[in-house]
């Protein structure tokens, strides 16, 4: 739910579900469900939900990360916060929905062609299992890559969603030189 905003407090269905399927998960081996929970609290040493982040703190937090995951359920108009991480270089694992979808398809064609697929996840009762596939597969990319990905990734996001390009956008569509503007989601 969004709690750690201040939002609603509600169940957490696809959670729920993966708890509901976890023994014998190819995720989880061998572990049941309780010796996930057992385990899980220690995962809070170095996963840590904020919730709303005030736009300066965000530069040096982002700096800090490897990828961040934004498991979004609600349609976002669009996805400020996967084009923040990329700006900064960090992967953003995105639910594939919406703005956040839209941020993800300029993105996707400035990383190899194999690791485009971390970018996003279906919104599903399959999505813990896709996250943690994601990450896993970031992680495992080897630095070199991750480093060519992210700065691939960084000036892609900077050169389509910084502050320079939107106002030129901005001042294009004013006035009216609509042929100068950016084909949305990153049609050509």
């Amino acid at each position: 739910g969004r709690e750690l905003e201040g939002g609603p407090r509600h169940a957490l269905r696809h959670l729920t579900a993966f708890l509901d399927r976890l023994e014998g998960s190819r995720l989880a081996g061998a572990v049941s469900a309780a010796a996930y929970l057992d385990a899980a609290p220690r995962a809070f040493e170095r996963v840590h939900f904020t919730g709303a982040l005030e736009h300066g703190d965000l530069p040096d937090l982002l700096g800090a990360c490897s990828a961040q995951v934004v498991p979004s359920t609600f349609p976002e108009a669009f996805g400020m916060v996967a084009a923040e991480a990329a700006c900064c270089g960090v992967l953003p694992i995105s639910a594939a929905h919406s703005g956040l979808a839209e941020v993800t398809a300029t993105l996707a064609p400035a990383v190899e062609a194999d690791l485009r697929s971390l970018l996003a996840f279906e919104v599903n009762d399959e999505a813990v299992d896709a996250i943690a596939d994601r990450l896993l597969g970031w992680l495992g990319a080897g630095e070199a890559r991750r480093g060519r990905a992210s700065a691939a990734l960084s000036e892609t996001a900077r050169g389509r969603y910084g502050w320079d390009r939107v106002a030129d956008a901005v001042l294009a569509a004013a006035t009216g030189r609509i042929d100068e503007l950016p084909a949305p989601g990153g049609a050509q």
